[in-house]
């Protein structure tokens, strides 16, 4: 891999981390300025709906895309005879991010400027704020594959010390988003809550920010030679 790709591969994990970061923030400040409650119908929803709730789906649209990267320049690195797994995570982040980057794009450009008209009707199922919408089931389908992707590219690091920690903790995440599927279809609720809480805002960028330092030690080690 030369510095070109190392320092890409860098700044992709970084502002992947940075972003995720940002993202779990406004999610809790949006968890504190508008409770969770029971579905009541989305003309319910309209009348009391803040625009709050849609930052986490702002950000979330600008991270996806390092995630991507992040994918790619992780699949340039990999040794030739573990390619077969980063490829593999390669594909199942497309998925996520192609996925996830649709319903959070209905969120911010379909959703909130119909709800700012008053032209909501029909798109009960695409509100988050449903617990049993199209809209969130597909949105725990998304994390799922970042699950597995997660899971296969865990497979394509070396046996270096920080390696094992990054396949430990790509693991980890992996298992975790995985799990959601059963949650949701189970409603499972606690698990959810759970999963957020292991992989989302602590081990994610954790495991991003570890990928970050990979990088920049392959940048530093192209440099010296």
């Amino acid at each position: 891999m030369n510095r070109k790709h190392a320092r890409i591969g860098y700044w992709s994990a970084v502002t992947y981390a940075a972003l995720l970061i940002a993202l779990n923030v406004s999610f809790a400040i949006m968890a504190i300025r508008v409770p969770a409650s029971a579905w009541q119908g989305m003309e319910v929803y309209a009348n009391s709906y803040q625009i709050i709730a849609f930052v986490p789906q702002s950000i979330g649209l600008l991270a996806l895309p390092a995630l991507l990267l992040m994918f790619v320049t992780l699949h340039f690195y990999t040794a030739d005879g573990r390619k077969i797994w980063s490829l593999a995570g390669l594909l199942f982040a497309t998925t996520h991010v192609t996925l996830l980057g649709a319903l959070y794009f209905i969120q911010v450009a379909v959703l909130l400027p119909a709800l700012t008209a008053g032209t909501w009707q029909g798109l009960d199922q695409f509100a988050f704020a449903n617990p049993r919408s199209v809209a969130w089931g597909l949105n725990h389908y998304a994390w799922a594959m970042l699950g597995v992707a997660l899971v296969f590219t865990a497979w394509a690091f070396g046996h270096s010390p920080l390696e094992r920690w990054l396949r430990g903790l790509f693991l980890l995440n992996g298992v975790a988003n995985i799990l959601l599927i059963l949650a949701f279809a189970f409603g499972f609720e606690m698990l959810t809550i759970a999963i957020a809480l292991v992989s989302w805002v602590m081990a994610l960028p954790v495991a991003a920010l570890l990928v970050a330092l990979l990088f920049r030690r392959l940048y530093l080690q192209e440099g010296a030679g």
